[in-house]
């Protein structure tokens, strides 16, 4: 538990208070534009030594306090930046023309999903992502490549992408994610056979600078809201990062309404 500002007592900063102030203090990132303090006096140093020592040793629990308040002052500034990077983003998210687009197009409401075809979590969370676009009915889902697991994950990222040029990226993107385990380039052109594409004009437009430019979007913009990971769910103005059930999608969409 963090302390407050004030000793149990409600009167000035006690010792113990001061002390922990001074140690997060130190742990806090100088202003880039703040000019350096003068160095304090050997006598004054020693002392402060003297007195954060003596206060350890007395209380020792004062180091994880620190060290949790850091981290909870650091997970608010993350957050912040976070919902910052959801707002200015928000157009690349949803409305970017190349990107497929499944469920209700005319929705009132867009679920961004972040996946990866080789991602096992997120082919076990599509059958909770379908359910909630079923039931609601009114949903706009939008499907973000994110290929991070490998040159095979790019591979088949670029071929849903060009089978766009075919009108067969829905049943392409539909057969990838319906592949148990992990996905071979091999395997990627199987299926696309079998989703009916033309193979070799496949690979001509994969290898376009057009499938570059949307695949290049799609990773800045996951990299901009700093995601680490596969699936991730950008529902209104909450990102939802992992595999979720189909309630959690459901109340976030529910929330997004209501905004």
């Amino acid at each position: 538990m963090i302390r407050s500002n004030k000793d149990r007592r409600g009167g000035a900063p006690s010792r113990t208070v001061l002390v922990l102030s001074f140690v997060l203090a130190l742990m806090a990132p100088l202003p880039i534009a703040a000019e350096t303090p003068p160095p304090a006096a050997p006598d004054q140093r020693a002392l402060i030594r003297e007195v954060i020592i003596d206060l350890l040793r007395e209380q020792p629990e004062l180091v994880l306090e620190a060290l949790q308040a850091l981290e909870t002052r650091e997970q608010v500034q993350a957050q912040t930046r976070q919902s910052e990077a959801l707002a200015r983003l928000r157009p690349q998210l949803e409305q970017d023309a190349d990107d497929l687009v499944t469920g209700n197009p005319a929705g009132d409401v867009t679920i961004v999903e972040f996946f990866d075809y080789r991602c096992p979590y997120c082919k076990q969370a599509q059958a909770s992502l379908d359910q909630a676009v079923r039931a609601d009915g009114r949903v706009r889902l939008v499907h973000k490549q994110f290929p991070i697991l490998g040159p095979d994950s790019v591979v088949a990222a670029r071929a849903v992408i060009a089978a766009r040029q075919q009108n067969r990226q829905g049943e392409l993107h539909k057969a990838l994610m319906a592949v148990p385990g992990g996905l071979t380039e091999a395997e990627v052109f199987r299926q696309a056979r079998s989703a009916g594409l033309d193979e070799a004009r496949l690979r001509r437009d994969m290898a376009s600078p057009a499938v570059d430019a949307v695949l290049r979007r799609s990773l800045e913009v996951g990299r901009a809201l700093d995601l680490r990971g596969t699936p991730a769910f950008v529902v209104g103005s909450r990102l939802i990062p992992g595999a979720v059930d189909a309630a959690t999608l459901g109340a976030a969409v529910a929330a997004a309404r209501q905004r």
